[in-house]
């Protein structure tokens, strides 16, 4: 495997930080990865989202196994069947506080503002256990129709193309 491209590694880490200081995530809660091909680059377990290393990145195939799949993140499996199911670059995990507390009331999020309505219309609440095939399976079918999925209890959130696009 290649090693990781000086591009990939400043995105992740910008925005791993912007995860951190918004409070979308706490030090080693959430997880980043971005496509590359039949492989992904993701944040390994543990990973501290406030500083992300070099070594904090690992390479992992998509559609098989990898030497680094062990150390990956434990949500790896959910972001490689997003990668199989479409086309997106990349996927942020993370954990805004209101997100998570509204998913134990509703089904779905309705943004109340017109921009948030425009842009990403509804997103759905999904179930499954962390690191799961369920929630694997039940988050990417819900992104394919949606910009992001909630999880009950935690959220995953879905960035197409370019990481700019939803989060700056």
């Amino acid at each position: 495997m290649k090693e990781l491209d000086d591009e990939i590694y400043k995105q992740i880490k910008e925005y791993a930080l912007k995860l951190t200081r918004r409070g979308y995530v706490t030090a080693h809660g959430g997880n980043i990865s971005v496509r590359e091909e039949n492989s992904m680059w993701i944040t390994r377990h543990g990973t501290s989202l406030e500083n992300v290393r070099r070594e904090d990145i690992v390479k992992v195939y998509i559609d098989k196994p990898s030497d680094n799949d062990m150390i990956a993140s434990t949500e790896a499996i959910v972001h490689k069947e997003i990668y199989k199911k479409t086309d997106n670059f990349a996927v942020m995990h993370a954990h805004p506080p209101y997100s998570v507390a509204l998913s134990f009331f509703y089904d779905e999020i309705v943004p109340p503002d017109a921009e948030g309505q425009h842009v990403l219309k509804k997103i759905p609440v999904v179930d499954g256990a962390p690191g799961s095939q369920e929630l694997a399976e039940n988050v990417s079918n819900a992104l394919l129709k949606h910009l992001g999925a909630i999880v009950r209890d935690m959220v995953c959130s879905l960035l197409q193309n370019p990481l700019k696009q939803l989060t700056t």
